[in-house]
């Protein structure tokens, strides 16, 4: 039976009183939201140097602390810190950690109140707002949803990462994502490239009031570099090996690394690290953060036997910033090539560049054949005594051809090499 033509138009009426008093129910609770996320844009605050060039944003905590991006930062012991209305100070960088990709830095005088960590963790679905200065402009609000629950982006670093889809601009590293009443659901890393563009992430809040106080504190321990390359024994790697689908198998061992002193050797299955299970390369990583001691034993399986191996974790390489007085980080006076985490073998021939280094950033590579250094013929000795003081060039010879690699370790590192510069081509290896 068909409704009368007649009453098309009362249904119609009916359908758009229904959406007007849905939508003036919403008002209120859209209202509080535009209100909370306005407070929380007063704690957003836009990092300068001392040109008045934007470096990015920053997240204003309890007790003048600020938290952001390390890459915002880079190597600098000190920047400005601008507010919504306009309020300058100077802020000096207390801590960074360029694996974890955060730095925090302390107001020189009073900010205002902090943002509040959110009580719960974030949900997929939830609506988020990243706040921040892109291309150094104002501070500006995209809003969003979780796209997934919490994972860890890099396999090879202990940070877990929200995904959401609120736009994510350059500049707007560092800066808060916040929940509909204006806490701190985490904080905002840099736009990425590749198929999942349209989707940023964020270091979760958990993680957050995990680190940053032991940052303060001076009490955070780095993420050691391994020299390993590993993947995951999946069921065809297992079947192909004739072993259980367990473990990591060992791609390459970097000569002279850690793993390398352990005895790790390319062809090797780590199968647990102090007793704990591992199934996947993230799972090394969080196990090593959660270490007691740096001395940790690897169990592995190699020619079908089991072998264990003690692998040394502690401090040998120090960041390019150092504490100086428990308050402020003043920038390293001079490096050699070792500091740096480059290793010379034959006469001047790198035999290993550490993938998180300034000479790598630089574009120094293994098996480079250093022909000169600022102008002048070198030889290994001279290389591994040399005091750096200043950027140096060298001059290198790599294929057959020669090109000149600056290296600056107090230039600001690049946006997101933390996240993607121990990238293999093949995505199943992971470096650690």
């Amino acid at each position: 039976m068909s409704i009368p033509s007649t009453m098309t138009p009362v249904r119609h009426i009916a359908a758009l009183v229904l959406a007007v008093f849905l939508a003036m129910s919403a008002w209120p609770a859209t209202a509080r939201a535009a209100d909370a996320i306005g407070a929380a844009v007063n704690a957003t605050l836009i990092l300068l140097d001392d040109d008045g060039n934007a470096l990015g944003s920053g997240i204003l905590l309890d007790d003048g602390v600020v938290l952001t991006d390390a890459a915002s930062v880079g190597n600098r012991g000190a920047v400005v810190l601008r507010t919504v209305d306009g309020t300058t100070t100077r802020g000096r960088v207390i801590a960074r950690d360029a694996r974890r990709g955060l730095a925090v830095i302390r107001a020189e005088t009073d900010l205002g109140a902090g943002l509040k960590f959110a009580p719960v963790a974030a949900r997929p679905g939830q609506e988020v707002y990243a706040v921040g200065a892109p291309y150094g402009m104002g501070v500006m609000v995209t809003r969003g949803i979780v796209s997934a629950a919490a994972t860890t982006p890099d396999p090879t670093v202990p940070i877990h990462g929200l995904r959401h889809d609120a736009v994510i601009n350059a500049g707007v590293a560092g800066g808060p994502l916040l929940d509909s009443d204006g806490r701190l659901l985490g904080m905002v890393r840099a736009a990425q490239d590749g198929d999942l563009a349209a989707v940023g992430w964020a270091v979760t809040a958990a993680d957050l009031q995990r680190l940053v106080p032991l940052m303060v504190a001076g009490a955070l321990r780095d993420v050691p570099e391994l020299g390993l390359g590993l993947r995951a024994v999946t069921p065809v790697i297992a079947a192909a090996l004739g072993i259980d689908a367990r473990g990591l198998l060992v791609d390459a061992v970097t000569p002279g690394s850690r793993a390398a002193r352990a005895g790790v050797v390319a062809g090797d299955v780590i199968v647990s690290f102090e007793g704990a299970a591992l199934a996947d390369p993230a799972d090394l990583a969080w196990r090593i953060d959660a270490r007691i001691a740096d001395a940790a034993r690897l169990s592995v399986r190699r020619d079908g036997a089991a072998v264990v191996l003690t692998l040394d974790l502690a401090a040998v390489v120090p960041t390019l910033l150092r504490i100086s007085d428990g308050a402020a980080i003043a920038p390293v006076a001079s490096y050699t090539f070792g500091r740096l985490g480059v290793r010379f073998e034959d006469e001047a021939r790198v035999a290993n560049v550490s993938l998180h280094s300034p000479a790598y950033l630089g574009g120094l590579q293994d098996g480079d054949i250093v022909l000169a250094l600022n102008g002048r013929p070198v030889s290994r000795s001279m290389l591994e005594t040399f005091d750096i003081d200043a950027p140096v060039l060298l001059l290198v010879s790599r294929g057959g051809k020669t090109r000149h690699v600056l290296i600056d370790p107090w230039r600001a590192i690049a946006s997101g090499v933390a996240q993607t510069g121990t990238k293999p081509l093949d995505a199943g290896v992971n470096l650690f």
